[in-house]
């Protein structure tokens, strides 16, 4: 994300899709159709606004106009998918076949069942830009979207009014902008159908296209392949949005991820968020823990000073009684040396069976600090174990996440598997979430305080 002075984003995301998932998408994408008044798995979407969304679908002449049938966008997929080259739909079978052509005859064959036939997009302006819709605390997002978290670990959030029906407008024409440019990068005769969505936080359009190529084949590579053609893309997006006052930056603020589909980028932007309030969870309690520590370790030092100067007096004190004693036997009369001496002599026993108790105390003393000491230190050293395991989890993490899309990308994982592995992968975190969980490090010995 930007803001007023840098530019600001745009975010164009797509993922592939069979006909048969397409259509059952349709029943997300233009709800107010096909389930008007159900509940949805989405918790941004605010029912009481689904009526306010726009849904459109192209007629044969490629030309969008409003959509009032629940089947429009799958009547729109089967006249597009009608025009590849060499197809034919079995209706009984519900199944298409394509031609092919080898050693000179020619044959038909079942189309794969995970054949790409539809590329599902979502685009939206920058969120900064836009605001929500609705007034309310929200969560305030870096330029790369990520959500700000405080030092202790919660979300930081703002307060925003409603948006006005100045920017509804603006921001309902930006996005027909970018409809328009996605419509002359793969053909208006492929946009199957267009959703302007207003009932979740932010205003966003969904698009689906057949990937119909020049030549009648199903061609997906040919349309948006690649990390230099979605870069091209972008720039020519951001151009047209300029010509219409929308002040998008040039700049590249991908923070490097690999492109996700929408339903996989919120559930990884999920876990990204809850993976960095644990970190941030274990870092603060980590820095209580050390904080603790010093504080024990600090008073422990006090008392045992303490402890010295307090023998330290004894011993002089000591010094003191004996003096007077040498002093008073040197100075008394014969009359009074007798009294004077017993009276020294009580004195100095008392003063030094005193002094010996103070050592005695004083010696239990030293003994509880040294303990107390070698407690904190303990502490200190658990806590280092501790941030380290954190430091480990988080490199994990980000090499993780790393390899993750090249490896979607280089294997094709179907959906199926990428939802075992999301199970997979929830357990790993737990695993290491528990890894990390809080140590139990009592406090010093002869302190009673809490962590």
């Amino acid at each position: 994300m930007g803001d007023a002075t840098t530019g600001w984003s745009t975010s164009a995301r797509w993922e592939r899709r069979t006909a048969n998932e397409a259509k059952a998408l349709h029943k997300h994408e233009a709800r107010d159709l096909a389930s008007p008044g159900r509940g949805h798995s989405n918790p941004d979407i605010d029912l009481a606004r689904v009526g306010d969304n726009k849904v459109y679908v192209t007629n044969d002449d490629g030309e969008l106009v409003e959509s009032t049938s629940p089947g429009d966008w799958a009547r729109a997929i089967d006249r597009n998918l009608a025009r590849v080259k060499g197809a034919r739909y079995d209706p009984v079978e519900q199944q298409w076949y394509d031609s092919i052509t080898r050693k000179g005859k020619t044959s038909e064959r079942k189309r794969r069942a995970d054949r790409t036939e539809v590329i599902d997009a979502v685009l939206q302006l920058d969120p900064k830009f836009t605001g929500p819709i609705v007034a309310g605390e929200y969560p305030v997002r870096d330029d790369h979207g990520h959500v700000l978290l405080d030092d202790d670990g919660n979300e930081v959030t703002e307060w925003h009014d409603d948006m006005t029906p100045e920017k509804r407008e603006e921001c309902g024409r930006l996005l027909m902008t970018m409809v328009e440019t996605m419509g002359d990068k793969v053909g208006r005769h492929n946009i199957v159908g267009v959703a302007i969505q207003w009932d979740e936080t932010y205003p966003h359009v969904h698009l689906q296209l057949t990937p119909v190529d020049d030549k009648g084949r199903l061609n997906w590579k040919s349309f948006i392949d690649g990390p230099v053609a979605t870069s091209k893309f972008h720039d020519v997006l951001r151009r047209d949005l300029q010509a219409q006052g929308y002040h998008a930056t040039m700049e590249r603020i991908s923070d490097g991820q690999k492109h996700l589909g929408q339903e996989k980028f919120k559930a990884h932007r999920d876990h990204e968020r809850r993976t960095r309030q644990e970190i941030a969870s274990a870092e603060a309690k980590a820095a209580a823990l050390v904080s603790v520590a010093a504080k024990d370790g600090a008073r422990a030092m006090e008392d045992r000073r303490a402890a010295r100067d307090e023998l330290a007096a004894a011993k002089a004190e000591l010094a003191e009684v004996v003096e007077l004693w040498r002093t008073a036997k040197a100075q008394g009369h014969r009359e009074g040396y007798a009294d004077g001496r017993r009276e020294a002599e009580d004195e100095a026993a008392e003063t030094l069976r005193q002094a010996t108790q103070q050592r005695a105390e004083a010696a239990r003393q030293a003994e509880a600090n040294r303990r107390a000491a070698e407690a904190a230190q303990q502490a200190l050293r658990d806590v280092q174990e501790e941030r380290d395991a954190v430091k480990a989890i988080r490199e994990d993490l980000e090499r993780f996440f790393k390899r993750l899309g090249g490896f979607l990308k280089k294997h094709g994982v179907p959906v199926s598997a990428w939802t075992e592995y999301n199970k997979r992968l929830d357990a790993a975190r737990d695993h290491a979430q528990a890894a990390v969980a809080e140590p139990d490090v009592s406090p010093a010995v002869g302190h009673d305080r809490e962590r």
